[in-house]
């Protein structure tokens, strides 16, 4: 569209925006997975390579004192600067780029004056290059004459990527999630982070092996694996030893209790994504494993490590949500699904119920809990006072019963 506006509509629209914003400022910073959601986007011409919109405004397109980049503090000589030298034909390729970027409206905005600047702009070469033919100079709500239809929501419509330890986060406390993922705060740092990611990867490699080799590996290659990967980022020496000793124990416990995961073994570490509601889940199943070697029925097996080893309706919900994904988006028979606790003595491996009630309630409970980020309900309301008790916003939570 060609159109002027004057100064007084301008003045009036940063008005709007400066007030507006300083009511409705949310406190916090950080990236907003959810805003992406039915919002407006702003980015660079580059930035839009690639992509497309339903409507697209190019503002601010006035000619540029200087065309040229130039070197800086760099030497020309020491490299072939000619090719990194901005021309016209450049700028009209990114010109081009953003125009095709529009599906159906595109609004060019160009200004002959700008407030505090006493030189006078002048429209962009490419904006006065414009065919009349195909702008619209008249104000109108839709210009053409064509049937309308019915609307509907973009085929392309966004899916904010999540996994289920952002969701049970969300479940555990909206709020929390709000802190974490929202405002991006940074709990704070135990020295055992990263502890169970660490004997996960040795589990697998163990599992690796055994598929590789077609043996079961021994205890020595499990000590020369956690020597030679395990590392804990934030640990002291001290503590870190300590850790990878307990470390060595489960490994060995289960080395020696569960032997036959390692002949039955399918696949470890077995990524997935999953459409749920407008969201694409992803995750990570630890073991899949041929049921009593048959080769059609599968079982699901979820280790856990730490301080945390007894069955919960968390661990019961991560599995179940594991078993649907490995059904429906990995197309796996999958009968059975179990919890194995590998800091327990007694290496205790749980079953968890997969029927189809208690599949579908666990899908609910995950669709809520998409459904209330999408639309940014955030309460305060952990599921239980223990949650309060070792939360890590405790001290600013009004929440919190002090």
């Amino acid at each position: 569209t060609r159109s002027y506006c004057t100064y007084k509509d301008i003045n009036r629209f940063c008005w709007f925006i400066k007030h507006y914003a300083e009511g409705a400022y949310d406190a916090g910073t950080g990236e907003d997975p959810t805003l992406l959601i039915n919002a407006v986007q702003v980015m660079t011409l580059h930035g839009t390579k690639g992509l497309g919109f339903p409507v697209v405004f190019m503002p601010y397109c006035v000619e540029r004192t200087y065309r040229e980049t130039q070197a800086g503090f760099l030497n020309p000589e020491a490299f072939n600067f000619t090719r990194y030298r901005g021309s016209e034909e450049d700028e009209r390729r990114l010109f081009y780029v953003g125009m095709t970027r529009a599906k159906k409206y595109l609004y060019i905005t160009t200004s002959r004056h700008i407030t505090g600047k006493r030189r006078p702009k002048y429209p962009l070469s490419f904006f006065n290059e414009l065919d009349n033919r195909y702008c619209i100079t008249t104000a109108s709500p839709d210009p053409t004459k064509r049937r309308r239809l019915p609307s509907k929501p973009s085929v392309e419509e966004y899916q904010f990527p999540t996994s289920y330890s952002e969701l049970s986060d969300y479940i555990r406390c909206e709020y929390d999630y709000k802190m974490r993922y929202i405002y991006n705060f940074n709990p704070i740092i135990v020295q055992a982070l990263g502890y169970g990611k660490q004997v996960h990867n040795i589990l697998n490699l163990l599992h690796k092996i055994a598929q590789q080799n077609n043996v079961i590996p021994t205890p020595e290659i499990a000590a020369e694996l956690l020597k030679e990967h395990f590392y804990l980022r934030y640990a002291a020496d001290e503590q870190e030893e300590t850790l990878k000793r307990s470390a060595l124990r489960s490994i060995l416990r289960y080395l020696g209790l569960w032997r036959e995961d390692f002949s039955l073994s399918v696949k470890t570490e077995r990524p997935f994504e999953m459409d749920v509601e407008n969201a694409l889940l992803s995750g990570s199943i630890d073991l899949l494993k041929r049921k009593d070697g048959n080769e059609n029925i599968l079982e699901i097996i979820d280790f856990k490590t730490g301080n945390e080893k007894r069955m919960n309706e968390e661990l019961m919900l991560q599995v179940q949500l594991y078993t649907v994904a490995a059904r429906n988006a990995l197309n796996l028979n999958v009968e059975k699904a179990y919890v194995h606790f590998l800091d327990d003595e007694k290496q205790a491996r749980i079953e968890v119920l997969t029927t189809p009630k208690q599949l579908e309630n666990a899908m609910n409970t995950v669709k809520d809990a998409i459904k209330g980020i999408t639309t940014r309900r955030f309460n305060r309301n952990p599921k239980s006072p223990k949650i309060c008790n070792d939360c890590d916003w405790g001290r600013i939570c009004p929440k919190k019963k002090r």
